[in-house]
């Protein structure tokens, strides 16, 4: 006998990068204190590629946690939304009680990486647990899109670096891949009146930054210009902060070469496997590097992140490229995988 009804809903089911298919799942009605939120956005991010790709799926599964839509189905003592209110919600959750929250290691707190939607973002509608819809769900205002609202939980991402910087007006910050992270990141930094430098090995790439204001621009392959780019632009000093948003080991090498003494480097995103990384821990005790990991966001950089979006402090609508449905999942993979696209943008009822 089944505790709640249940309804069927449509979801984009990944049983490996390439193979991701259109199934029917049981979605149950909302328990107490839950929700159900209909899709209207979801952003693919490139951890989402990592998963299917280099971490390799252990199970079908429905990806996507970068999620706005609107609310269709109400819990019981739910009295903080109604029907048809339009919202984000984060995938995860912290408890706020553990050892790792209590130091604010939210996103290794382990309810933070157990918690999760039903069944994911590339799906037609989503249950929202009771513990997020106290803390990781958040009200839209009405003139900020679904589209530009699934970018909070990246957006966050990138704050929560942001704070642990200690960024100054006029500071220097490298940022290597200029996908979608990066160039949320720019904007971060340029409004803390930092520069940018951005890095990236595709030429497309680089100009796409280049007409939407990143300082200077440089490929990786050019050491001169590199070497070159960064003493200009730092007195000879070397960058106040490495951003890692892509790259392997190699690539932690040379952002040792890039980083002022005292700096720091961001490890941002998912690092490749084919070449690992040869450190002289004696040249970060010496020259006093930081190199630290930056995962995801706390609830409260949540609402920070949607803030900035809603003031049009961080413009993200033009780092979309394309809008695809649903039922053109793979293809906005392979669009992604590929480099084509900046963001891609899943609308389950486009």
């Amino acid at each position: 006998m089944l505790l709640h009804e249940e309804i069927v809903v449509r979801a984009a089911v990944a049983y490996s990068g390439e193979m991701i298919r259109i199934e029917e799942l049981l979605l149950p009605t909302p328990a107490t204190g839950e929700l159900v939120v209909r899709v209207r956005a979801c952003g693919l991010c490139g951890s989402d590629l990592a998963k299917m790709f280099q971490q390799k799926l252990s199970a079908p599964t429905v990806l996507g946690h970068e999620i706005a839509g609107e609310v269709v189905r109400v819990g019981a003592t739910v009295s903080s939304f109604q029907l048809g209110d339009r919202v984000i919600v984060a995938h995860h959750v912290p408890c706020y009680g553990c050892h790792y929250c209590r130091h604010g290691n939210y996103s290794m707190c382990r309810s933070f990486k157990q918690s999760h939607l039903t069944p994911g973002g590339f799906a037609e509608e989503v249950l929202v647990p009771a513990e997020h819809v106290k803390l990781t769900t958040l009200r839209l205002p009405d003139h900020v899109s679904f589209e530009a609202a699934s970018f909070t939980e990246p957006l966050a991402c990138c704050l929560r670096s942001l704070r642990r910087w200690n960024l100054q007006p006029a500071d220097v910050v490298l940022i290597v891949g200029l996908g979608p992270m990066g160039l949320l990141m720019s904007q971060l930094v340029h409004a803390s009146r930092g520069v940018v430098l951005g890095m990236d090995l595709d030429e497309q790439r680089l100009a796409f930054a280049t007409r939407l204001g990143i300082d200077a621009v440089c490929a990786p392959a050019d050491g001169e210009q590199v070497t070159g780019l960064v003493r200009d632009l730092t007195q000879g000093r070397g960058c106040d902060v490495v951003v890692l948003t892509a790259g392997h080991g190699g690539t932690v090498q040379d952002a040792c070469q890039w980083v002022r003494d005292g700096g720091i480097i961001t490890l941002f995103g998912n690092m490749a496997l084919q070449r690992p990384a040869q450190l002289d821990p004696n040249v970060l005790y010496y020259r006093e590097i930081t190199i630290e990991g930056s995962y995801s966001p706390s609830p409260l950089e949540l609402v920070h992140a949607l803030h900035l979006i809603a003031s049009h402090a961080v413009k993200v609508d033009k780092l979309i490229t394309h809008r695809l449905p649903l039922e053109e999942l793979p293809q906005a993979v392979e669009l992604a995988r590929t480099r084509r696209a900046v963001k891609a943008i899943i609308n389950p009822y486009a």
